[in-house]
């Protein structure tokens, strides 16, 4: 009677797929640490960013589930693809924020709108979330303005700050994705936090 949504199925391991497929088959399934057998009734849905025909044909997902999960497909163009979502996306997005943190409503400026739509987003709709989300905190007042003469840069460098190039790049060189990631975030926390004392 409910829906079961599994983002990344890509990601399962081959031992999860063959409980996923059995399942699938006939909707039974152990819970953990459980002895008995139960039922369920559900709707599947399933995501991915993979190409899951090719991993397939590379042995890294099985035939059998593929074919068990592609009943109905749903191709989700990229962002950069869908520039007439970008302004109802962004427009949400900060009336989220502005709800999150009981601010005055805050707007997008024209410029800033314009900008928006021009950048690709590679990183899709979860770039375009955490990029309002940064600029909804460094700027001040009701309008969030990107100058974007300087868009390419930094948000400290579109508000006239001048950051330590060399430390930028410290984060960045010789050290892995995850060190580097937790890296930009402690630093975007003490910028934040001395901001708020400011």
């Amino acid at each position: 009677g409910g829906t079961l949504f599994l983002d990344e199925v890509d990601a399962l391991s081959p031992k999860s797929q063959v409980s996923l497929l059995r399942f699938l088959q006939d909707r039974h399934y152990r819970p953990l640490g459980g002895s008995h057998l139960l039922s369920a009734n559900v709707r599947i849905i399933s995501a991915t960013n993979a190409d899951l025909a090719k991993l397939t044909e590379e042995g890294r997902f099985r035939s059998d589930l593929l074919f068990r999960l592609n009943i109905m497909t749903v191709n989700m163009p990229p962002l950069r693809e869908r520039q007439q979502d970008i302004a109802l996306l962004a427009d949400y997005f900060v009336h989220q924020l502005n709800m999150r943190y009981g601010q005055t409503d805050k707007s997008l400026h024209p410029e800033t709108l314009a900008w928006l739509k021009c950048y690709q987003w590679p990183g899709n709709i979860r770039e375009l979330e955490n990029f309002l989300h940064r600029e909804y905190l460094l700027n001040d007042g009701d309008v969030i303005r990107i100058d974007s003469r300087n868009s390419s840069g930094n948000s400290d460098e579109r508000r006239g700050r001048k950051p330590d190039r060399r430390a930028s790049r410290a984060h960045i060189t010789g050290i892995g994705f995850s060190t580097a990631k937790t890296r930009v975030i402690e630093e975007f926390e003490k910028t934040y936090l001395e901001h708020l004392m400011s």
